[in-house]
């Protein structure tokens, strides 16, 4: 994640009243982005369900059977629709993540 990237995606979270928070250390979700991300700007921001489980566990599947999941999943799709329409709008910002996008891929491959 770019600078840019992290800033468009809480300055998305703050408009919708989505307390961002730095995710922990670690790998904290699977993907099936791969390689995208080398190719363009990918964008996975986490949203909590209001508990500290790990993915892929009995605890964390339960859980999203819970209404209060169906809260992070609509704040989850209110964020893609904003992120999108921010990118989409603000010329200044889309240009920031490109070029990050780009330094990014271009240091990965020395």
């Amino acid at each position: 994640v770019t600078p840019a990237q992290k800033t468009a995606v809480e300055n998305c979270m703050d408009a919708l009243g989505i307390d961002y928070v730095d995710p922990p250390e670690g790998v904290l979700a699977s993907s099936d982005v791969g390689n995208v991300s080398y190719c363009c700007p990918a964008f996975q921001p986490t949203m909590s369900i209001g508990k500290p489980y790990k993915i892929h566990t009995p605890e964390f599947a339960g859980e999203m059977k819970k209404d209060n999941v169906h809260s992070a999943l609509l704040n989850s799709a209110n964020l893609m629709l904003a992120l999108a329409a921010r990118l989409y709008t603000d010329d200044e910002m889309m240009e920031a993540v490109k070029r990050e996008n780009l330094a990014m891929r271009e240091a990965a491959e020395l």
